[in-house]
């Protein structure tokens, strides 16, 4: 048999013998160096041309562009002073589907997954997205400890050959993320428009061990910047699937907003219980024929052990896994 890579792809047993885009993009916050603008102010974005009128010829405007010709909605843009815990402490309840840094230092990384891991604890779903360094990148990103990290190694440039931004690839994938709002596809294969070219191109073991450290690899074919295989981090070391983080992100916020809905006016009774875990099937159908779900168990909701003002909701399901890889079985008989 031969080597199976981690690129998505046909691998081949041999045997001798005898992507729907949503047109309804999510927001993206972004803090970065900017020229012009306030520090620590949140401006939102909504055109390319607005990012250099307000921040000028910088990185923020770069990044800015990068995600609304992808596919955000709108950008909620910070231009960073002197710490970026302040900046990022800006948008933690502000409604998004992925916070970019511009830097590459590595306490800024931490603070940036501090800040993702507040905004869960707020009930806000999000990935962080940055460029790391390039020597050493797996390492780098072991040290910052996160399962919510969309990182990229390879750095794009423009028209003219000229190197963007580091952190300009990572804003163009947070802007994937925010157009993918359907289950029927992956990011993977998706085009990243507005990059005309990578600093290094990668063979197939130098993808392998991107995505096995969790940085998502990138491809140049025919002028056309490509994601090979969309990753995210891992606390313990590793990968998961894109699709895999976003699926459970897309349920439980469905879920829990579902709920929060029949909060007011209630009371804790069986009959309310009972019509909470309805909703919640309702829910949970939903997201399983929109592709992100292949099956749920019938939820449940009980009373608290404790405390009468409290009921416990209790869901369980199985997310619907991307298809990466393909082996070709075949039997020659000659």
């Amino acid at each position: 048999m031969n080597t199976m890579h981690e690129r998505p792809g046909v691998y081949l047993d041999e045997e001798g013998s005898g992507l729907v885009w949503s047109a309804d993009g999510k927001a993206v916050g972004i803090v970065a160096k900017a020229e012009k603008g306030t520090a620590n102010q949140i401006y939102a974005v909504s055109y390319p041309s607005d990012a250099q009128t307000l921040f000028g010829d910088c990185t923020l405007a770069a990044l800015c562009t990068a995600a609304l010709q992808n596919g955000a909605s709108k950008v909620l843009a910070v231009p960073v002073g002197t710490d970026y815990a302040q900046a990022f402490a800006l948008l933690e309840e502000e409604d998004i589907c992925a916070l970019v840094s511009d830097s590459l230092v590595e306490s800024d990384g931490r603070k940036l997954v501090e800040s993702v891991e507040n905004s869960l604890k707020l009930g806000w779903e999000r990935l962080g997205a940055l460029a790391c360094p390039v020597e050493n990148p797996a390492s780098w990103v072991e040290s910052l400890e996160s399962d919510r990290l969309l990182i990229t190694a390879q750095t794009g440039v423009d028209e003219n050959g000229e190197a963007l931004p580091a952190a300009t690839v990572s804003a163009a994938l947070a802007g994937l993320v925010a157009r993918f709002t359907s289950g029927e596809e992956t990011v993977n294969g998706a085009a990243l428009y507005g990059i005309s070219g990578l600093d290094r191109s990668l063979g197939e073991d130098g993808i392998d061990e991107l995505v096995r450290s969790g940085i998502t690899p990138l491809e140049e074919l025919d002028g056309v910047v490509r994601v090979v295989r969309a990753v995210v981090t891992q606390k313990e070391g590793g990968f998961c699937e894109l699709f895999t983080r976003l699926a459970v992100d897309q349920t439980i916020s469905a879920v829990r907003s579902a709920l929060k809905a029949m909060l007011p006016g209630r009371k804790n009774t069986a009959a309310s219980r009972s019509a909470l875990a309805a909703q919640a099937a309702i829910v949970l159908e939903r997201q399983r024929r929109a592709g992100w779900l292949e099956s749920f168990d019938p939820p449940r909701v009980t009373a608290h052990e404790t405390d009468p003002a409290m009921c416990v909701a209790q869901v369980a399901f199985t997310v619907a896994q991307g298809l990466n890889r393909i082996l070709l079985s075949v039997s020659i008989h000659v």
